[in-house]
């Protein structure tokens, strides 16, 4: 198998992160096939005669699909000027964006349990709801690490640019 290109890597982290916040997670699914399409394919306006429920997207086109995408999520703290922020990122990613982190992955454990292990390890107890916000669904904890995060001016000035 060939080693992915730079975008090809990016698309699967993309993936694997959508593939996290789906309803795979709290069914406890480990692996899904995930689809993606350009913004030029996504419509809400419903082909003539036909209806859209309200929240909904038309496509066209053919989907082009990412499969066997682990679902995997690492969560993370990082300091800015004073304010700690939880983040949430793909495992390859999370180590530019936190100064300590954890990989989740699907499992059984309560979203307020796990994240009241995660803040206690941390002693971070005042960040329990954001950790609670964070997490897809039941989890298990696995992976722990510390990472060097770049500025929080840079990743505002990366977003700036969409």
């Amino acid at each position: 198998m060939a080693k992915p290109t730079q975008d090809e890597a990016a698309l699967l982290e993309l993936a694997q992160f959508a593939a996290s916040y789906s309803r795979a997670w709290r069914a406890g699914i480990h692996a899904v096939d995930v689809f993606y399409v350009s913004g030029r394919q996504v419509s809400k306006q419903p082909p003539s005669g036909e209806y859209l429920a309200r929240g909904s997207f038309m496509i066209y086109g053919s989907k082009n699909y990412i499969r066997h995408v682990r679902l995997e999520l690492a969560v993370g703290v990082r300091d800015d000027g004073g304010v700690r922020r939880v983040v949430a990122a793909p495992p390859k990613s999370i180590a530019a964006l936190a100064e300590r982190y954890v990989v989740i992955t699907p499992g059984s454990g309560e979203k307020s349990r796990v994240a009241k292990e995660i803040a206690r390890r941390w002693k971070a107890e005042q960040l329990v709801d954001d950790l609670i916000a964070a997490l897809p669904g039941p989890s298990a904890i696995g992976e722990w690490g510390s990472g060097q995060p770049i500025g929080w001016d840079e990743i505002k000035a990366a977003f700036s640019t969409w």
